[in-house]
């Protein structure tokens, strides 16, 4: 079935419908192929409910003049916390408090809606994850592989050095 046919095709078995969210005309990437032409993409929840070249009704309707639509990125390696700056407990709450929240933004804003955190304080990646799950921060999911582990004379570098140290006192 061609690809315009299908969207509409899976609209109009679903009948007239008010959706949660609605973008109009937007230019659609799925993940595979890219769609010719403007398309209305409808969300119930977190589910993409519909596709469609015709118009649909939505309770929030967002315009997006010809923008596109397509899957959220994946940074599959991140290196959270900043390591030449949490080197101590007080660093560490600093961080949370003052740069934590805002650099989640970030990821979001830019359409990547997963990472995973590679080498991170263990404790702290894991809290930082429980608050997005909780509701408490707004970030992306967050994978965790937490600290780092290396043989004697493995990755040393001296940036990480001091916060290895204060790590694994604690």
């Amino acid at each position: 079935m061609h690809q315009e046919a299908e969207a509409t095709a899976s609209a109009e078995a679903r009948g007239p419908a008010t959706y949660d969210l609605v973008i109009r005309r937007a230019h659609d990437f799925d993940g595979r192929r890219k769609l010719t032409g403007l398309y209305d993409v409808a969300v119930d929840g977190a589910e993409i409910a519909s596709v469609s070249a015709e118009p649909l009704a939505g309770r929030q309707e967002i315009d997006a003049a010809g923008a596109w639509v397509m899957p959220g990125l994946i940074d599959t390696h991140v290196h959270f916390y900043d390591v030449r700056a949490v080197s101590d407990p007080d660093s560490m709450r600093a961080f949370e408090e003052n740069e934590l929240p805002g650099r989640l933004g970030l990821f979001l804003e830019h359409g990547v809606t997963t990472i995973k955190s590679v080498g991170d304080p263990t404790g702290g990646i894991l809290d930082t994850r429980a608050g997005i799950a909780e509701g408490t921060l707004r970030g992306p999911r967050l994978l965790a592989t937490g600290c780092g582990i290396t043989g004697r004379d493995g990755h040393r570098d001296v940036g990480t050095r001091r916060l290895r140290q204060w790590l694994a006192r604690r």
